[in-house]
């Protein structure tokens, strides 16, 4: 049996009329539920969502602290505290959804004086979204084109729609496209993320900041000895919901600088559309405090699902991600100026390949883009031969 997703926490065996004993049974005995320590009461006042009026604001509320220490997702909470969604037999069967194991993905979690940490850790590289996975093994087929006709899509729907759709999703912290960056002293910061897709009733992207310290110093809702963590939210103007970002460790400002986004599809779309920015923001390590960058020069615009990495301390580098035909559903997208079938310019996502890479200087925050060679793999050949055929046939088609 998987354990449930506990991130840097870890959770002895409870029982159901004693959260705080340890189990002693055989390794077949079902792992802890740390849901079971929160009352309906507690669930119903903490399973929204909440904006911050203060820039952090911190949150300490019982049902999201157990969501953090437990990982379980959204459904689990649902099904055990609201009516019309529960199981009569719920303690014979586990109702928690998949796990990740963070330390087996090749995330270390325990801090080394002589290791150098990682200034960016992508989770979306652990959870591979499901947002544009082709319906077949067609190697043309992409986000844009997997969708039936008439079919309404998330990019369709204003954030309005969503929340008419599903007015309370659940707040829970198994996510994807969740930023985790580990800082020089052990302590692990993880931004955002989103749960689920737009069709779910619990799917939410966050704008908060989970900052969990490097040592077991703190005692958790089961009574076991856990890394102390703190939840930080925000006013959604300073800082709105944000998933398949990155999140990279600048030392020298001792600052994260979080580039990127997929978003909301209504506020994607209108900020591109009118701005064609790219969303780079600064939180601050220790006071947490996130601000907004305006920058200069070529930035990739609205891009996601990318790679980052800091430059001798001075240069932030973005770039597509290194896909295949297997992986292509996760590679790296942007929102692109192109010319339409009516000559007119238009916006439109497009794939972003390993070679394309844009530089943001720290110094005068400026974009560049630099050139790099490329050489296209065969399968990247055969994409790109396919998509222009398909394109053809579409021309013709309106003749």
């Amino acid at each position: 049996m998987e354990p449930s997703r506990r991130l840097f926490t870890g959770v002895e065996g409870v029982t159901m009329n004693n959260p705080n004993a340890v189990l002693e049974t055989s390794e077949d005995a079902k792992p802890p539920r740390i849901l079971d320590v929160i009352t309906q009461e507690q669930f119903d006042e903490g399973r929204d969502r909440r904006f911050g009026i203060n820039n952090p604001e911190k949150m300490d509320i019982p049902f999201w602290n157990a969501m953090v220490e437990c990982g379980e997702w959204a459904w689990s909470a649902r099904k055990k505290f609201v009516p019309g969604w529960g199981n009569s037999a719920r303690e014979e069967e586990d109702v928690r959804g998949p796990v990740v194991d963070v330390v087996s993905a090749g995330v270390e979690l325990e801090s080394d004086e002589e290791s150098v940490p990682s200034p960016s850790v992508n989770i979306n590289d652990l959870i591979p979204h499901m947002r544009n996975l082709p319906l077949n093994n067609d190697d043309s087929s992409s986000g844009s084109d997997i969708s039936a006709e008439n079919e309404t899509t998330e990019e369709e729907l204003t954030e309005k729609e969503l929340d008419d759709m599903y007015p309370h999703p659940i707040w829970c912290n198994s996510r994807m496209g969740q930023s985790l960056t580990k800082l020089p002293d052990g302590t692990v910061v993880e931004i955002g993320g989103e749960h689920e897709d737009f069709y779910d009733p619990d799917f939410m992207i966050y704008n908060d900041v989970i900052v969990h310290g490097p040592n077991f110093t703190a005692t958790g809702l089961t009574g076991k000895e856990i890394k102390p963590y703190a939840i930080y939210s925000y006013p959604e103007d300073v800082f709105p919901p944000t998933d398949f970002h990155t999140a990279t460790y600048v030392p020298d400002l001792n600052a994260i600088f979080i580039i990127g986004c997929l978003g909301y599809g209504g506020k994607k779309s209108k900020a591109s559309t009118e701005r064609g920015e790219t969303p780079v923001y600064r939180l601050d390590v220790g006071t947490w405090k996130i601000t907004k960058v305006d920058t200069a020069g070529e930035g990739p615009g609205w891009i996601r699902s990318h790679m980052a990495s800091l430059e001798c301390g001075e240069e932030i580098r973005v770039s597509g991600k290194e896909v295949d035909r297997w992986s292509s559903f996760d590679s790296t997208k942007r929102t692109a100026v192109v010319e339409g079938t009516n000559g007119k310019k238009k916006h439109k996502e497009v794939d972003v390949g390993s070679h394309e890479t844009w530089v943001l200087g720290l110094a005068d925050w400026s974009w560049r883009k630099e050139l790099v060679d490329y050489v296209p793999t065969e399968w990247q050949v055969k994409k790109e031969r396919k998509r222009k055929g398909k394109a053809k046939d579409e021309k013709e088609s309106e003749i």
